[in-house]
């Protein structure tokens, strides 16, 4: 399980992260036309940092999903398709049903910490969770851009 044991490296390198995390914020600025939203950040924000972690969490969880569903039963399989996958999200190859379980993804990743934001006080954004169907198009497609951004890093991880 070759790929799936570097994807598991990879994700243990805090400066790989926080270097992904840049790389998803400043897909999302680009995405929605605003490139100045974008300012880096490093590990004295680890707000910022866990603020745009829900592209390479979903690609992370992805890539078995969407093996799943194309009728692969097992790891050593899921393995033989990371590559394929990845190309595919990054190039948004994926069907309508493959798409929406990945936003679908990073809905729930960006949610489930919205609760530990210190940022927001004791309780974080508590309340701030969200019914991703009645999400705009823009939220939407924000997350598109840093699931794509993600799944290009870890190819570009992969090939080095």
């Amino acid at each position: 399980m070759e790929n799936l044991n570097k994807i598991a490296e990879i994700l243990k390198d805090p400066k790989g992260l926080i270097k992904v995390a840049n790389e998803c914020s400043e897909a999302y600025a680009v995405g929605i036309s605003h490139p100045e939203y974008h300012e880096p950040f490093g590990e004295e924000n680890p707000e910022m940092v866990a603020q745009n972690m829900a592209g390479i969490q979903a690609v992370n969880s992805g890539i078995g999903i969407l093996a799943a569903m194309r009728g692969v039963e097992n790891a050593d399989q899921v393995d033989d398709m990371v590559i394929v996958i990845l190309t595919d999200i990054a190039n948004e190859n994926l069907t309508n049903v493959e798409k929406s379980v990945m936003l679908r993804l990073a809905n729930c990743t960006w949610g489930a910490g919205q609760a530990f934001r210190t940022d927001k006080g004791h309780l974080g954004r508590l309340t701030g969770m969200n019914v991703f169907d009645l999400l705009d198009s823009v939220e939407v497609e924000k997350d598109m851009h840093q699931i794509n951004a993600a799944a290009n890093w870890l190819l570009q991880k992969l090939s080095a």
